[in-house]
């Protein structure tokens, strides 16, 4: 354990200079769409008559999908990166944040086949979340004589599958000696 944070605190910047661009991103894009939903919901009539615009909430939910999954996608890169710079520093190479990024780009296909796989993973699970609490009259996890929920889901559930999705990504692509993957 005092190996990795060793080799973090070492490398503090390269791993900023990884992460920032996607928190920039990421941030922009949730911001976005939360302005979006923002906007289409204040255009909405209160009480019942909100259930005949069915249209439009379902425009509200796809502009917030959208935003996730760019976040999704920006901090995935960030995750592939990052292992690629630790699996450089392993080996006694120096690693560079443009280095990492670039590798990650080279299989871009890939990657985003892998990201998008996941990305609806998590989104199916976090349905089937929602509607097993629906059956089973859980409000926010918590059933009315006591209970957990059934899956991970939330912010713990978005960062176990994108890590989950950087390791798998990098395990299956292993990075030659600074020719990028495979």
């Amino acid at each position: 354990m005092e190996e990795v944070l060793g080799a973090y605190r070492r490398h503090f910047w390269l791993f900023f200079r990884i992460t920032a661009p996607a928190v920039i991103v990421s941030t922009a894009a949730l911001i976005t769409a939360r302005n979006e939903a923002r906007e289409i919901t204040r255009r909405l009539p209160r009480g019942w008559e909100l259930l005949a615009h069915g249209t439009e909430i379902f425009g509200i939910f796809l502009v917030n999908l959208s935003g996730w999954l760019v976040s999704w996608i920006a901090f995935s890169v960030a995750f592939a990166a990052i292992c690629i710079a630790m699996e450089e520093i392993a080996s006694g190479l120096t690693p560079s944040a443009r280095h990492s990024l670039l590798n990650v780009r080279e299989r871009s296909g890939d990657f985003l086949r892998l990201t998008l796989l996941l990305f609806g993973l998590l989104v199916g699970l976090e349905a089937a979340s929602i509607f097993y609490r629906i059956k089973h009259r859980r409000v926010l996890g918590i059933r009315a004589m006591g209970g957990a929920p059934l899956a991970r889901s939330g912010l713990a559930g978005f960062l176990w599958t994108s890590d989950l999705g950087a390791f798998v990504f990098v395990t299956l692509c292993p990075v030659g000696a600074g020719r990028g993957f495979g």
